[in-house]
């Protein structure tokens, strides 16, 4: 079976497909549109041109051609949250511009917009929400940015504070820029004395570098150390009073058996 034969035959599908939709919703209201992935384009021969394109292959050139077709399109191919990789990624989708508008444009307004992307093949319930947060917050501020909005370091503290407000609303979510930690409120089972032992925030240390790997490290609240290191001094006292006691009871037994004789 020759590789044309089957480009035609999914060229057939895609072709039927749009056209049986097209006649249910004929009776339907008004301002119903589909939206297809770029795949559609390449094999389908009659796609309406009202239709709504999801670039997800190719690069921003692509929209543009898309555009001058007259299809209205969406931008995907840089924010594929599952194709995850060692290290800082999330400044690549801040920086990524979904429009190749440099210039007023007639077909500009064709760009709708992107869309973030994560599928399941390498993705379970376990980490599903560390891929997804705080990451995609980079994808959201780029699209709701203007064009010439890329200060990353800027952009870097307003998504660690949002990943720590993630934090403290249950969320466990993935890091942002490496080792970091978050400060939360004491909870109010972890009641404390307003004395030198006080603590008002628990710091919670998320992950450190270790040397040829990695290491999760989470402390809880400070006060069971600081009453570790408490009933630690009032023992060393009792021992210390203990053996002031037997100094000053041997030296009454020695005083009082040379007064005898």
């Amino acid at each position: 079976m020759s590789k044309d034969y089957i480009q035609s035959v999914i060229g057939y599908y895609f072709d039927r497909l749009t056209k049986d939709l097209k006649e249910l919703t004929q009776n339907q209201s008004t301002g119903r549109s589909f939206i297809m992935w770029e795949d559609v384009v390449k094999y389908a021969n009659a796609i309406p041109r009202d239709s709504i394109i999801q670039v997800w292959m190719n690069k921003q050139n692509y929209v543009q051609q898309l555009n001058e077709k007259g299809y209205r399109t969406i931008y995907s191919s840089c924010w594929y949250l599952d194709h995850s990789k060692y290290g800082v990624q999330w400044s690549e989708y801040y920086l990524c511009d979904p429009s190749p508008y440099f210039y007023e444009s007639a077909e500009k307004d064709k760009l709708l917009g992107g869309e973030a992307c994560l599928w399941s093949e390498y993705v379970e319930n376990d980490n599903l929400m560390t891929m997804l947060w705080p990451r995609a917050s980079a994808v959201a501020e780029r699209l709701w940015s203007a064009k010439t909005t890329r200060d990353i370091n800027s952009a870097g503290r307003r998504l660690q504070e949002h990943k720590c407000r993630m934090m403290r609303r249950g969320f466990n979510v993935g890091y942002t820029s490496g080792p970091d930690y978050c400060l939360r409120p004491l909870k109010a089972k972890e009641s404390y004395k307003d004395d030198a032992d006080s603590l008002s925030e628990e710091i919670i240390i998320r992950s450190i570098k270790t040397i040829g790997g990695k290491a999760t490290l989470k402390l809880g609240s400070n006060t069971t150390v600081l009453s570790i290191m408490n009933t630690v001094i009032i023992v060393a006292g009792l021992l210390l009073l203990y053996k002031i006691f037997r100094s000053w009871r041997r030296k009454w037994t020695f005083l009082s058996r040379m007064q005898r004789v």
